[in-house]
């Protein structure tokens, strides 16, 4: 009885929607694991929903470091690749 129990709030839980993180400031970093095991390409990726959006990639511990503006459509995703500022992003 226990089993099937779980199987039904299992069930449940899968059927509930899932929603993405919706907000206007993020904090990001992209871990440095082990470079044997190949830490390129390092990208961000960025959706818009029904609005376009202009969105500011900076670092204020760095000002060298990453500086992009992106301006993205409305209903498009918009990728940003870090690898070339590997130095400043794995700090």
């Amino acid at each position: 009885m226990i089993k099937y129990l779980y199987a039904l709030i299992l069930t449940f839980i899968s059927l509930l929607s899932a929603n993405a993180q919706v907000d206007t400031s993020f904090w990001f970093v992209a871990p440095d694991i082990s470079a044997t095991l190949g830490d390129n390409p390092i990208k961000l990726h960025v959706q818009t929903y029904n609005q376009a959006a202009t969105v500011y990639i900076r670092q204020p511990a760095n000002p060298a470091g990453v500086n992009a503006t992106l301006t993205i459509p409305a209903n498009t995703i918009s990728v940003l690749n870090l690898s070339g500022t590997i130095a400043a992003v794995e700090r």
